[in-house]
């Protein structure tokens, strides 16, 4: 189990090897190094169809989480998107959060996204369980760091973005924390535009901002119960 985690990442794996040659086990060393190879990405699943998120086996944060984790609140603000929504809606659910999904035929306002997030605070002060994350996911346009209400656009049933995150996630999200998944999201995005139009396009990059963010940020998906 230590070679297992100390091999996991690809600095500490280079670590190892050198090790090994540093004990006279070249040829361990070698085929430890040829093993160190860059991460594959998993095949993109087609829409409307589940994403598996891999389960943990080590708990990486270091403290076991209640069931819930907490709650994952999922406000789709563009319909043309909902594949995409009931992805991440299922994702949440594999992470042991509560989900609250709100699903509606019609675009909401401002006002009305702000009187859904004061329905959701006090149904959660009310409820006694402890919980260690909040999310919210919010699915539809933004401008200058504030979100948008009404408007209309895309129409595949997911965003470029969404896809990446949903797949890292249910790939990644067993061992790896948070900011290491956002930038390989990063990167797929940037190797899915490649592939589509030649050039990387991304005008608009995904930001992460943290704030008195001490730790790193582990999912631990299926643990402490792992059946």
């Amino acid at each position: 189990m230590i070679c297992l985690e100390f091999t996991r990442d690809r600095i500490p794996c280079y670590e190892l090897a050198d090790i090994l040659s540093e004990c006279n086990q070249g040829k361990a060393a070698d085929k430890l190094r040829r093993y160190n190879k860059s991460e594959i990405f998993m095949e993109y699943v087609e829409n409307g169809r589940d994403l598996r998120v891999i389960k943990a086996k080590t708990l990486r944060s270091g403290v076991r989480s209640p069931e819930p984790r907490g709650v994952a609140l999922i406000i789709l603000n563009e319909v043309t998107l909902k594949t995409e929504a009931d992805r991440f809606a299922s994702i949440y659910n594999q992470l042991d959060f509560d989900v609250i999904y709100n699903v509606r035929t019609e675009f909401l306002t401002c006002n009305e996204i702000a009187l859904l997030l004061s329905e959701v605070r006090q149904k959660i002060s009310k409820d006694k369980r402890e919980h260690d994350a909040f999310i919210l996911m919010f699915i539809g346009h933004g401008v200058n760091d504030s979100i948008q209400g009404k408007e209309s656009w895309f129409g595949d049933g997911y965003s470029y973005f969404g896809r990446a995150l949903s797949h890292n996630i249910a790939q990644f999200a067993w061992y790896k924390d948070m900011d290491e998944i956002f930038r390989k999201t990063i990167l797929r995005m940037e190797q899915d535009f490649m592939a589509t139009f030649g050039a990387c396009t991304l005008h608009r990059n995904p930001e992460m901002r943290q704030f008195a963010c001490e730790r790193l940020l582990f999912f631990n998906p299926g643990l402490p119960d792992n059946d």
